[in-house]
Formats: C-alpha cells, sequence, structure tokens
C-alpha cells in the first residue's frame, strides 16, 4: 500500500513533497482526471486523491464544443429529468491532484476558453481543501448542456475508473448520451455569447454602413 500524506496518496516513484508555497492542489473533472491527458501534458503528480463538490455546483457539458465546465448560477441544462441519461451532475465528482507550480501553468496553457477558479472540495476522508479548477468564460458557455464527443467522455470515464471515483458516478457517466466519433457537431455546440455579440456586431456594422452608403450617394 502506498504511503498516505494528509489524506494524499503519495504516488509511487513520485518526486518529494516541495513547500506548500510551491505547489498546487487541483481538482480536475473533465478528461484531466484521466492519467492518460496528464502523461501527454507532461504532468506527473506529487499526489492524487479523490475529491467532491458540494451539490451548490454543477458539472455541464455547456462549455463550446460540448466540453464539461462548473457553474453556480441557473442554466438551461438540456435534459432536466434525474433518470439516467441526464446531461448534469450536482455535487460532481474529480480528482484532486497535487501540482507543481510549473505543471499547473503547464495544464492551464491548454485550457482555451476557461479561467481558473477558487473553491472548496471534501476528499475521500472527509477533509475540506481549497483547491484550484478551470470553469467556462462566460462568453465562451453554451446556452444549455450538450452531448459531449464520445472520446472525451471516454477520458473522464477512464479517469474515474482510474482513480476510483463512486459507483454512482461513474453509471452516470456511462449513461450519459454522447457523440460518435466522425459526427459533425451541430449550430447549437457553438452558440455561445461571444457568438451572439460578434453577430450583432456584424449586423451593426453592416447597417451602419447601408446608413452611409445612403447618405453619401444622395450627395
Amino acid at each position: 500500500m502506498p504511503p498516505v500524506n494528509s489524506g494524499h496518496v503519495i504516488l509511487a516513484g513520485s518526486r518529494p513533497r516541495l513547500p506548500f508555497r510551491d505547489t498546487v492542489e487541483y481538482f480536475a473533472y473533465g478528461a484531466n482526471m484521466s492519467g492518460r491527458t496528464l502523461q501527454k501534458r507532461g504532468v506527473h503528480p506529487i499526489a492524487v486523491e479523490p475529491a467532491q463538490l458540494p451539490a451548490s455546483w454543477t458539472l455541464a457539458f455547456a462549455h463550446r464544443g460540448g466540453y464539461a465546465t462548473l457553474i453556480e448560477e441557473p442554466l438551461k441544462l438540456g435534459r432536466s429529468d434525474h433518470g439516467p441519461g441526464r446531461l448534469y451532475y450536482p455535487g460532481p465528482h474529480g480528482v484532486l491532484y497535487t501540482l507543481t507550480l510549473t505543471e499547473f501553468d503547464q495544464i492551464a496553457s491548454r485550457e482555451t476558453g476557461y479561467r481558473t477558479i477558487n473553491l472548496v472540495v471534501e476528499t475521500s476522508v472527509g477533509k475540506q481543501v481549497a483547491a484550484r479548477a478551470f470553469q467556462s468564460q462566460k462568453l465562451l458557455r453554451l446556452r444549455e448542456s450538450l452531448p459531449p464527443r464520445q472520446q472525451y467522455l471516454d477520458l473522464m470515464l477512464h479517469g474515474a475508473r482510474e482513480h476510483g471515483l463512486c459507483d454512482e458516478y461513474c453509471r452516470w457517466l456511462r449513461a450519459v448520451p454522447t457523440i460518435a466519433l466522425g459526427t459533425p457537431l451541430g449550430p447549437e455546440y457553438f452558440e455561445t455569447e461571444s457568438e451572439a455579440l460578434a453577430r450583432l456586431a456584424a449586423v451593426s456594422l453592416a447597417v451602419a454602413g447601408g446608413f452611409w452608403a445612403a447618405a453619401h450617394g444622395s450627395r
């Protein structure tokens, strides 16, 4: 059995624990739950532990392109029933990583359209831990939660199993409807506030241009 330190499982062969100021507690809930994803990004966690957010937080596939994000305020969540196949989960589970500041920055540089937030998670031993996570920038969030790509959900499920997240959460992930590999995404996957503002700006410019042309053409 690997040694335990403050509720965190220290990975075999991992680097020694660094001073607190040199590390970051990072809560992953999407593809970064999978060790495969972190390895591809050259990230090697110092410690790993299952964790969960309170029910005031909801995981939804409402980031541009159908990726996962965390939300607090009300949002149209698509399938609103509470049975299998729903596209959101209140009080989502995830993985709490202890990372160096450098490796956390490496992950952050790849999280396009997300911002870093501070929150408190509960670990598998009931400890409250302040952590960082990524949340969609408001302008890049969809109007509703939509089925994610199958390969993306596969990484989430792999990470959930890899780190021993609860059976109920794994069952929910398996039941989430998905978009098959190679299937084009519909326009609803890109209907964000930024797209709406861009269209409004384009229409405004066109109207202004029409008025300018009419005014100058009459001279």
